[in-house]
């Protein structure tokens, strides 16, 4: 049996389907009814009609592109640390890694 999320639905022809950037757009102007559907891409539809409404709508709505933009972005070259330091090492557990280190 598939699994299927509530909040994602296949397009019906009742209302008009818009895209990411215009629903979004009409959501924050107030354009639009709780009827809206908002076409995800691969034929998956989402509505307003989780439990915050058209709220809920506009955070997924944000959410789903910010995802979208970080796929669409190269790999690093290289691992970037995060910190910009060493951290402070007790002096024995330093010794028991040197002496692991100069075993091999």
């Amino acid at each position: 049996m598939a699994m299927t999320s509530p909040l994602v639905h296949n397009a019906t022809e009742d209302d008009e389907v818009l895209d990411l950037d215009a629903a979004i757009a009409a959501i924050e102007a107030g354009a639009c009814g709780d009827n809206v559907q908002v076409d995800l891409g691969n034929g998956l539809i989402a509505k307003a009609d989780g439990g915050l409404g058209l709220g809920g709508l506009l955070q997924r709505l944000r959410s789903h592109k910010v995802l979208m933009a970080f796929a669409k972005m190269p790999a690093g070259a290289s691992a970037t640390p995060m910190r910009p330091f060493s951290p402070d090492m007790h002096p024995e557990v330093a010794i028991i890694l040197d002496a692991l280190k100069d075993a091999d």
